[in-house]
């Protein structure tokens, strides 16, 4: 038996480290004004770290026998993180943000510390997924070039190949280094139309031009010159052959003077002339690519597996004694099915009754009516992905000799998501995927595809994140059917017939919401777009031209309005009711100090003094409509909220508004028409007051 102490040996190594007395190694960090000095033991750092093996090794040592490192890429905090990881083998980034974690990372990459390095690479990937995709111009540039890091390259040509217009349309997308446009540029396989990726170059051309008009039209030819030697290694990367005669001719022909005359000649020739010889170098059209997984031939179930592999599995599910709390058969809608549920001749009319029953019952939903289809939807309902596969397959005397598969297989599949185990469901997908199930279906009642019904799923609105499915597990599982689905091109922010799509239905969600902050995450993991306009029906009835307006209709928490920024949502709009985001914070019920906060601090056209001076004026309209003090609550601390932002000229209003409660006190005790008269002349000062700062 062996007996391992590493706890003590960490805990001692780590107090070695706070011994001045025998140090020999002094570490410089930082850059001047922050430059801090770490002392260490050179034995230590040798072995710990190759790097510091090198560097010591040629290291000139004092007369005091101290050898130097200097370091000054790496800040203080974190070389005082790596140090403590190098002693005691222990890293604490509880409380680090995400970018301190990816720099951590990279420096640790740097000090050849690759067990360090490796695992931090990972948690990024695993757990800050959302915020790698909103910094892709500050990591991909760092680490194109690179050897390392190789989980990160492939989480980033990922999203490249499958989801290109995250970079382009990004907030940081004109900041992205040239070599890094340029490798992205060289790709065959971007998901973007062609002109669209001109309108991605130019964009970023005329951003490294800070110094040309806004209107291209003006443009002098120096103008042209500047942005035309900015482009000169993107310009060759750009697909003219495969854009639109339509396109070149609206969008290209207004930078003609950019382009080499030869090929500009050569572009109008192509489009007049398609079978004339051009001497322009043709380049091929990228390549828009199914990532999916290949479909599988439809063979015969004999050729997959033989009777001895029947026998094993009938004998598995013959054992399985079937009475869950599944909706399909559970006590208050009648649905049983304790039995040798396939294996038995008998068996298959309890199955089929069961599910005709339940295909009835949900009909409307659904959108199918074939009864054959329900004969496998309960292995697909209960995640039996072995009685699936059986059912399916075999075609014998005992099951289903008339099953009509390939009229059957799509039903499924909306039968899976909305009723299927979230921890079960990726297997059944895979049988489906082997009978070539078309899992883009969408329903022909309700215009829903597998996203929404994966909403509609008992296992999340009933918040399956909790202590007993295991939250980890769970958003692992949903992580990887959402990967599963956006690879079979189902459409993340498609709308349904009520203009809805899966982040809408989630942010209309008014109780725990917590509970789905991780749902939205993994949906901004995979694409989800937060600027799809959203409409809803009555008795709400309500517009939301973007995912925010939606999330401060409903009291989400900040930490959401932080999420859907970061992920591009736009603020600078308004409603149908002419409503921006600072409005919508004062006219709801429920006053939102918080939100109205955040609104002023994010969207600059929120904050400006015309939006500012309207919130005004509806919050005083308000207080003259209500009577009742305990509505005037919220109005109060709205008030206050706009008075922070007007300066020392906010003091004086923020006063009256508390006069003016008071004064409504009074009206409402006495009905004293004095203070009547004094509530006027104090609104007066006030609209006096919001016209001044106009």
């Amino acid at each position: 038996m062996t007996f391992k102490f590493f706890d003590k040996l960490s805990q001692d190594f780590s107090e070695l480290l706070n011994d001045k007395k025998d140090y020999n190694v002094v570490i410089e960090v930082d850059k001047e004004g922050n430059k801090k000095s770490f002392t260490a033991h050179s034995v230590v750092l040798r072995y710990r770290s190759p790097y510091f093996d090198k560097e010591l090794e040629n290291a000139t040592t004092n007369k005091n026998h101290i050898k130097t490192v200097i370091k000054p890429n790496i800040s203080s905090q974190i070389f005082e993180i790596i140090l403590k990881y190098i002693y005691g083998g222990i890293v604490d980034i509880g409380n680090a943000d995400t970018k301190t974690i990816y720099k951590l990372m990279f420096n640790a990459n740097e000090l050849d510390l690759e067990e360090l390095s490796v695992k931090l690479e990972s948690y990024l990937i695993e757990s800050k997924a959302s915020w790698l995709r909103t910094h892709f111009s500050l990591i991909y540039y760092s680490i194109f070039d690179s050897n390392e890091f190789k989980g990160l390259k492939r989480f980033y040509n990922d999203i490249i190949a499958k989801h290109p217009n995250l970079i382009f349309e990004s907030r940081d997308f004109t900041s992205l280094q040239e070599a890094a446009l340029i490798s992205i540029l060289k790709r065959d396989d971007l998901k973007v139309e062609e002109i669209k990726i001109w309108d991605y170059v130019i964009k970023w051309g005329i951003a490294q031009n800070s110094t040309l008009p806004a209107n291209s039209k003006e443009w002098s030819n120096e103008n042209f010159e500047a942005l035309k030697i900015t482009l000169q290694h993107c310009l060759p990367l750009i697909r003219y052959f495969h854009i639109s005669s339509d396109d070149i001719w609206e969008k290209v022909k207004l930078y003609e003077k950019i382009l080499e005359k030869q090929l500009w000649d050569d572009i109008i020739q192509h489009h007049i002339f398609p079978n004339k010889p051009i001497k322009s170098l043709v380049l091929p059209a990228r390549i828009i690519s199914n990532p999916g997984l290949p479909s599988t031939v439809n063979e015969s179930f004999s050729t997959v597996i033989n009777k001895e592999h029947v026998a094993k599995l009938s004998s598995d599910i013959s054992n399985m004694n079937i009475h869950n709390s599944h909706p399909l058969n559970s006590d208050s809608q009648g649905y049983y099915l304790q039995s040798q549920r396939l294996y038995d001749p008998a068996m298959e009319d309890n199955c089929k009754e069961m599910m005709e029953r339940y295909t009835k019952d949900h009909r409307s939903d659904l959108g199918f009516e074939t009864p054959n289809i329900c004969t496998a939807g309960y292995h697909c309902c209960y995640g039996d992905d072995k009685g699936l596969v059986y059912h399916l397959g075999y075609k014998g005397d005992r099951i289903t000799a008339n099953y009509n598969f390939s009229g059957s297989i799509e039903p499924l599949v909306l039968l899976t998501i909305k009723n299927c185990s979230v921890n079960k469901m990726l297997p059944i997908f895979q049988s489906l995927e082997e009978g070539n199930a078309d899992f883009k279906i969408v329903s022909n009642t309700t215009g829903k595809n597998v996203f929404h019904y994966l909403w509609e799923n008992s296992m999340i609105t009933t918040k399956g994140i909790n202590e007993k499915s295991g939250t980890d597990k769970f958003i692992k599982n949903l992580d990887k059917i959402i990967e599963f689905l956006v690879d079979k091109e189902c459409d993340i922010n498609a709308l349904d017939k009520d203009h809805r799509t899966i982040l809408s239905y989630i942010l209309t969600e008014q109780y725990s919401q917590n509970d789905f902050i991780p749902i939205i995450e993994l949906l901004f993991k995979h694409g989800a777009n937060p600027n799809v306009p959203t409409h809803l029906k009555a008795p709400q009835k309500f517009h939301a031209p973007s995912a925010l307006f939606l999330a401060i209709k409903f009291y989400w928490p900040i930490e959401v309005l932080d999420l859907l920024y970061d992920n591009n949502a736009n603020g600078d709009l308004t409603n149908e009711d002419d409503h921006n985001l600072l409005m919508l914070t004062v006219i709801e019920e429920k006053k939102q100090p918080e939100a109205m906060r955040w609104v002023l601090n994010h969207i600059p056209s929120a904050s400006d003094s015309k939006s500012r001076k309207a919130a005004s004026k509806h919050i005083r309209h308000m207080a003259m409509t209500y009577k009742d003090v305990k509505q005037d609550n919220g109005r109060g601390e709205a008030r206050r909220v706009l008075s922070e932002w007007r300066g020392s000229s906010g003091k004086s209003n923020r006063n009256l508004v508390l006069e003016n409660m008071q004064l409504k006190k009074e009206m409402k005790k006495n009905g004293d028409s004095s203070s009547k008269s004094k509530f006027k002349k104090v609104e007066k000062h006030n609209k006096t007051s919001d016209e001044d700062e106009g």
